[in-house]
Order: C-alpha cells, then structure tokens, then sequence
C-alpha cells in the first residue's frame, strides 16, 4: 500500500464482487506491525451496506472504485494517501 498508494480487496469466499476494506478511524496504539491509516477522495459504501466500524467500497457500485484481474483473481482498487504506517 505504501508504494502503491492503493487499498486493494478480492472478492469475499462466498461470491460477489470485489471490494477493498478498511476499518474506520486512527489506528490504534496496540496495531499490528504493517498497520497504516489512510485516506482517500473515493466515498465508501453506506454506512447500512457494509459490516459495523469498516468502510468498504465495491467493485462496479461506487464510483471511483477500480477493477482489475492479477493472476486470474478479479480485484477492487481505490487511491490512498497514508497518514501513518507502523
């Protein structure tokens, strides 16, 4: 993601589309190494459409969202600019 600048999320084991996810706000203290905090222009789903504390933003439903294939896997893609990695 650092080098990339993109947020990027397969399509979930049971089907669907892809979508890259995130939990929302500031990372916290006791994160993982490999943590990052981002953000980014591409509005995520609504609040009613995605799991409780994550934003989500799915492959061919918000605007702004890119789909690709790599390696015969179909990926969802958005822009970032990370504010903090650990």
């Amino acid at each position: 993601m650092v080098e990339s600048g993109e947020l990027w999320g397969r399509a979930a084991r049971q089907g669907g589309n892809a979508t890259a996810q995130a939990w929302r706000g500031s990372i916290p203290k006791d994160a993982k190494p490999g943590s990052v905090e981002f953000y980014t222009t591409v509005k995520p789903k609504p609040y009613d459409r995605s799991l409780p504390g994550q934003g989500a933003w799915e492959a061919g439903k918000e605007a702004g969202v890119n789909s690709f294939v790599k390696d015969g896997d179909e990926w969802a893609s958005i822009p970032i600019i990370i504010t903090e990695a650990r």
